[in-house]
């Protein structure tokens, strides 16, 4: 099949998973910083390492950051915020495929020549933020993590880790908090669904401001909407059939990409504007890598089989709740 690349499907994929800002005006050091953030959303380690002094590895690894993680969590996109002089500040976000839990944290990432070669020579971080769920699935907890136990590692006995020095969870939405009824993306305004209020499923911060997130949940029909640490915001889809996966935003913060897992097998992908919150009309999206013009400098992480449709899918509650 022909892949349809109009101009707004390159604009979606320049976002989907990281994209470079534009820096100091080196560019050597920005094409360093894109293959290091690459390296590890593909989780390429070896590759991810070329890139870090022993120094920047060992603070890393102090911190608690994964370099380019587990299966689960796993990074699901890098936002370049900005630069001060040869420092990279980088919005790093993991998700859990199907459950909901999501982190949020600032990587700040300084770049000197080493025998002459770009190479990231400090690293610092702010906390953490974390979204999860509660043990039923209803609740939304959001946390800051101040310590370093990376979240989702085993400990040796293969239990989770729990971040110390973790301040106390704050509740930021219930499903109770979620409109009974919704419109679907592009239906007429009368026509309306029932909500699913079962248990919430696949979270993720907004890239500039971690106050704000997306979230989804299953039952009768699964729902996709937009909330804060204040509260719900506004929906924006109802699904009929499959399994939310996961959903990421654009760095910018105006697009959202959702993943569903239909009964097929294969990952639909949909993506909103979520400034003027509608679906936006892309048929199918190439799997990574994806095909961009050099000057978005950006790079697109996509599961195998992706493609983008309009009608409207549902999902179970699911597997595993943190």
């Amino acid at each position: 099949m022909r892949l349809l690349l109009p101009v707004l499907a390159l604009l979606v994929i320049s976002w989907a998973g990281l994209q470079t800002a534009r820096g100091p005006g080196q560019a050597e050091l920005i094409t360093g910083l894109e293959a290091f953030l690459d390296a590890r959303l593909r989780q390429d380690e070896e590759a991810a390492l070329i890139w870090l002094t022993k120094s920047a590895r060992h603070q890393f690894t102090r911190a608690g950051e994964p370099i380019t993680g587990t299966a689960n969590p796993h990074w699901t996109y890098f936002a370049v915020l900005g630069w001060k002089g040869n420092e990279a500040i980088v919005a790093a976000h993991e998700g859990y495929s199907g459950v909901p839990y999501a982190s949020y944290r600032e990587e700040r990432l300084a770049w000197g020549k080493v025998g002459g070669e770009w190479r990231i020579v400090r690293a610092r971080f702010s906390p953490r933020y974390t979204l999860r769920a509660s043990q039923d699935g209803t609740t939304l907890f959001f946390a800051t993590d101040t310590g370093t136990a990376a979240p989702g590692q085993p400990d040796g006995d293969g239990k989770w880790q729990e971040r110390q020095e973790s301040i106390s969870p704050t509740v930021v939405l219930r499903l109770t908090d979620l409109p009974a009824e919704f419109t679907p993306a592009g239906a007429s305004p009368e026509v309306r669904f029932g909500v699913g209020r079962a248990r919430f499923g696949p979270l993720a911060f907004a890239p500039a401001d971690p106050s704000r997130f997306a979230f989804s949940s299953s039952g009768v029909h699964g729902f996709v909407g937009l909330a804060s640490r204040q509260g719900f915001e506004r929906g924006l889809d109802l699904y009929f059939e499959g399994d939310v996966v996961e959903i990421r935003w654009s760095p910018q913060g105006q697009y959202l990409l959702v993943d569903v897992l239909e009964p097929s097998g294969q990952v639909v992908t949909f993506i909103y504007d979520v400034v003027r919150g509608t679906r936006l009309p892309v048929e199918r999206i190439r799997a990574y890598p994806a095909p961009i013009p050099p000057e978005l400098l950006s790079v697109s992480r996509l599961p195998a089989a992706h493609r983008v449709q309009t009608p409207a899918p549902v999902f179970p509650a699911p597997a595993a709740a943190f």
